[in-house]
């Protein structure tokens, strides 16, 4: 019999997976995939990792704590989220292993950030670099005879617009435009810049910012320097790093809360479209590096 031990490498992860839709098998499959591939190693799980699947139509939260389970719990770990979620097995007195729970009610996917860590406008190292670049902008704006100002109004002048694009073009388009939104904050006013990289007190008071990933195919590539550069700046050692994914899609109103929330688009495999499984896979990876480095 394989020994099963538990790894501890890094600050806390929290890992949450969004579904919508009706619970095929399918469907129930991918889910339970996404929480083994967040918590279970070939010899061992993840002590640090928490992992949960956010069912809003269904009004179900199920949440996994790696820490609490034990070894003759964790091969079976699949199946017994097959239990939880399988309509034709729903039941209410279901006695579930040691590390899970099942909450039932309304899903807030906001409200569960915040619980997490996540706050809004929290500086980051980008975002204070960015409010420096700004303020050296500024300075050299004001340096400026009028008449070079008005020269460089006029040369900033946006083009004219393009051509009509079909459809496919369009949707490229704005693809384009939201992963550049995403990535220049340097066209937000310098006095948003400059909020942002100081913390507000009530943010502080609040507890140390988690660091705030959102999977996506269309982000910037999840590398070590965007780890560091969205790491908040009153973050401490053991802050933890709270990575959302849609096993499917984000709603629109659910873009608009984790944009609110300034969570970071970042992708393990840019421009491929990997399934929910394989993207927290890799985003371990990527923090396993980072912690593997922190240490030497």
């Amino acid at each position: 019999m394989i020994a099963l031990a538990a790894l501890a490498l890094g600050a806390p992860r929290e890992f949450l997976v969004v579904h919508h839709g009706a619970m095929a098998a399918s469907n129930i499959r991918a889910l339970a995939q996404c929480a083994t591939s967040s918590l279970l190693l070939r010899r061992g799980a993840r002590d640090s990792t928490r992992v949960w699947l956010l069912l809003p139509d269904d009004g179900l939260t199920v949440a996994c704590d790696g820490r609490l389970l034990v070894p003759e719990t964790q091969p079976a770990l699949g199946k017994t989220l097959k239990r939880v979620l399988d309509p034709s097995r729903v039941n209410p007195s279901l006695e579930l292993p040691p590390g899970w729970t099942v909450e039932r009610g309304a899903v807030d996917l906001s409200g569960r950030l915040t619980s997490l860590g996540v706050r809004a406008g929290a500086a980051s190292r980008r975002s204070a670099s960015d409010a420096r670049d700004a303020q050296l902008l500024r300075g050299r704006m004001q340096a400026l005879r009028p008449d070079e100002i008005a020269l460089r109004e006029v040369a900033s002048l946006p083009p004219p617009p393009p051509p009509p694009l079909d459809a496919d073009a369009r949707e490229a388009e704005l693809l384009r435009r939201r992963v550049e939104a995403q990535r220049a904050r340097r066209d937000l006013p310098f006095d948003e810049l400059a909020a942002k990289a100081a913390a507000t007190p009530a943010a502080r008071d609040a507890g140390a910012a988690a660091r705030f990933l959102v999977l996506d195919d269309r982000g910037e590539a999840l590398t070590p320097q965007l780890l560091a550069d969205v790491t908040p700046l009153d973050s401490a050692a053991d802050a933890p790093t709270v990575v959302a994914l849609a096993a499917d899609a984000f709603t629109e109103d659910e873009e608009r809360e984790l944009d609110a929330l300034g969570g970071c688009r970042a992708a393990p495999s840019p421009g491929v479209a990997l399934l929910a499984g394989h993207q927290l896979v890799l985003a371990h990876a990527a923090l396993d590096a980072e912690a593997r480095d922190s240490i030497f």
